[in-house]
């Protein structure tokens, strides 16, 4: 398939993939970095479809096991376009008890018009092969673009199949995935109804529909979790800080969409971490000119550095749709922290655990 917004670049077509022992190499020297640090993620998502390589997938699933101990765990997780999930990767990711997610978006019209060539009969597959695994084990993945701006509907279309939905906006400048000026008023009112539908379903006794935004990457969930938890940032993310992307260039990037430039390289693989360009990533990450007046800098984070710094190139100051789109999750977080908190309040402590759990997981 060829993902409308997927980060690979054609210029990989220039590098040869990365070897396993160079992805244990990077493994070893990050952790090595960190002493301190008890958990590691290694997160094989970035540009393209890591069960192409499931050989490798797999060794580094037992590797992470092997160099795990009662102080320090190294946890492989991905998300896959779900194509390649044969019965026997399913039962070994579930005897390893490994947790992934699948990219879908909504249904299956919409799904494989994002998903560009050979996705014809791609959702009917995928969905397929969701029926093998048991939901726990994955999350769904779904990128809001101006052709699936019905959340509620995608949710609805997907919801019964997964531990949690992660629905996040693209990142791209293309006018016909961008949310724009035009949607950014539709998608916030898909909002308010994807906001009263979790009412309605905490009022007859159903929490299913929130919990699986809290427990996975959900852009609303996330600040959810910091309203519930009166949780404040600096940061947006900890691209740069506590997370590292190494590209098949064998340099080390804040995250797999800032391979877009040397700007926001932080390392090599022979070289390692350089801490200084770390400090200017976190730098670039709090000196947020553009959130400096803003009453929920310190909830929402700022805009993605990436495209913080196409704003200082173009000298975009205000009115931008991600900008506009946080504060209205943030408003809605608030306004369903204070009714749970009044007219259901066993629940919203229940609520809070499960944001603990996220937290400390």
């Amino acid at each position: 398939m060829s993902c409308k917004y997927c980060f690979r670049k054609d210029e990989y077509e220039n590098y040869s993939n990365l070897t396993f022992e160079e992805m244990k190499s990077f493994i070893i020297d990050v952790s090595n970095e960190f002493p301190n640090k008890r958990y590691f993620e290694i997160d094989l998502t970035g540009a393209g479809e890591p069960l192409l390589r499931s050989n490798e997938v797999i060794e580094l699933i037992i590797f992470t096991e092997s160099i795990s101990t009662l102080e320090r765990t190294f946890k492989v997780t991905f998300c896959t376009n779900g194509t390649l999930l044969s019965r026997q990767l399913i039962n070994f990711f579930k005897e390893h008890d490994i947790y992934f997610g699948i990219s879908i978006d909504g249904d299956r019209k919409v799904h494989e018009k994002l998903r560009g060539k050979n996705s014809i009969n791609s959702y009917k597959l995928i969905k397929k092969n969701i029926r093998k695994i048991n939901s726990k084990y994955i999350g769904a993945s779904l990128t809001i673009t101006n052709k699936n701006l019905n959340i509620l509907k995608s949710f609805q279309s997907i919801c019964n199949k997964f531990d949690s939905v992660s629905m996040k906006p693209v990142r791209s400048d293309s006018n016909d995935l961008k949310i724009s000026q035009k949607s950014i008023k539709q998608l916030l009112k898909y909002y308010d109804q994807f906001f009263e539908n979790i009412l309605n379903q905490i009022k007859i006794g159903n929490s299913w529909v929130l919990l699986s935004i809290i427990r996975g990457e959900d852009i609303f969930g996330k600040f959810i979790r910091r309203i519930f938890l009166n949780q404040s940032v600096i940061a947006r993310c900890n691209g740069g800080i506590s997370k590292f992307f190494l590209d098949v260039d064998r340099n080390i990037y804040v995250c797999g969409a800032a391979n877009i430039s040397s700007t926001y390289k932080i390392g090599s693989l022979n070289k390692g971490l350089d801490f200084d360009r770390i400090h200017s990533s976190l730098n670039n990450q709090t000196n947020r000119i553009f959130c400096s007046k803003c009453w929920a800098k310190y909830i929402c984070g700022g805009i993605c550095m990436l495209i913080k710094d196409k704003y200082v190139l173009n000298d975009i100051v205000d009115n931008d749709t991600l900008c506009i789109l946080n504060k209205h999750l943030i408003n809605l977080s608030i306004s369903l922290r204070l009714i749970l908190e009044e007219r259901y309040p066993s629940v919203f402590k229940n609520f809070v655990k499960v944001c603990l759990d996220n937290y400390y997981r």
